[in-house]
């Protein structure tokens, strides 16, 4: 297979618009995620007997960790902020961050019905909602 030669890369013509820069990858955006998704609500999900729903399979320690906090805080629930800020004290061991722990578990932690998430609903961080 032979070499394809290089072509150059034609200039601009003259009176064209110059290109606008490239913008930063993501960086504003993912500030403004993480800020945002401060604000999410978790609600441990509670049955007729006012008790927790059971995971219908077995949750790994942390997962479990997570959920026990998100129940100790009641029904009115707790921030994303609050729950990162609760889970060391509470007895999470990781190399990761709290936050990085939180997201990689909570889909499986929804999707087993144990606990519910209000996108950005909380009146102010770390504080319960008014029920």
């Amino acid at each position: 297979m032979a070499k394809q030669p290089k072509t150059a890369v034609a200039a601009p013509a003259a009176g064209s618009p110059p290109t606008p820069p490239a913008a930063p990858v993501g960086a504003e955006t993912l500030a403004q995620k993480a800020e945002r998704n401060k604000t999410d609500l978790f609600v441990r999900t509670l049955g007729a007997d006012g008790k927790g729903v059971p995971a219908a399979k077995k949750l790994a320690p942390q997962a479990q960790l997570i959920v026990d906090v998100i129940e100790a805080a009641g029904a009115g629930g707790i921030t994303r902020e609050g729950l990162n800020e609760k889970l060391v004290p509470a007895g999470l061991k990781t190399r990761q961050s709290v936050g990085r722990i939180v997201t990689y578990y909570q889909k499986s932690l929804v999707e087993a019905g144990t606990i519910t998430i209000a996108k950005g609903n909380a009146p102010t961080a770390g504080a319960p909602a008014a029920a």
